[in-house]
């Protein structure tokens, strides 16, 4: 058996990878939204989104991270996972930009981890990464053991 609420904990970002060779999201606005709102938030305003209508060397990514059921400490490392949403053809020879990791519930906006890194390939899919230890706790994260007063609760594996 285990306690509930020993679980693993999963935590999600949007992100962007850049340095692709040409095979970045082709034409997006949404992508060209986020690489533009990305430039503001480091003090590089655009003056005109259009500018960047030819950028073929970004692209729009799903990342989450999956914290072990004991948790972790400001400043722990897990391997996170990098997904095209938008049409890149390849995700080969990118990085993952600064992403922001909230979670674990939908509506749970909290800031728990910034993962970004080089990514790695298993496999043939070139749409499917792995940043190795690219996920950095901001702050503990550990299931709650106790839900309702001083009650534990079992639950029994079959």
């Amino acid at each position: 058996c285990r306690l509930k609420g020993q679980e693993p904990i999963v935590l999600r970002g949007i992100g962007l990878v850049t340095g692709l060779q040409g095979t970045g999201d082709q034409r997006i606005d949404v992508t060209n939204s986020a690489l533009a709102r990305s430039l503001e938030l480091m003090g590089n305003p655009l003056l005109d989104i259009r500018t960047l209508a030819s950028a073929k060397n970004v692209a729009l990514v799903s990342v989450s991270c999956t914290i072990t059921p004991s948790g972790g400490r400001d400043g722990d490392a897990f391997d996170c996972f990098v997904t095209s949403i938008g049409n890149a053809r390849s995700l080969v020879g990118g990085r993952l930009m600064l992403t922001a990791m909230t979670g674990p519930h939908i509506k749970d906006d909290t800031l728990y981890a910034l993962a970004e890194g080089s990514l790695s390939f298993e496999g043939t899919d070139v749409n499917h990464a792995r940043v190795e230890d690219g996920a950095k706790l901001q702050q503990d994260l550990f299931a709650p053991f106790v839900a309702c007063g001083d009650r534990l609760t079992l639950v029994i594996a079959s």
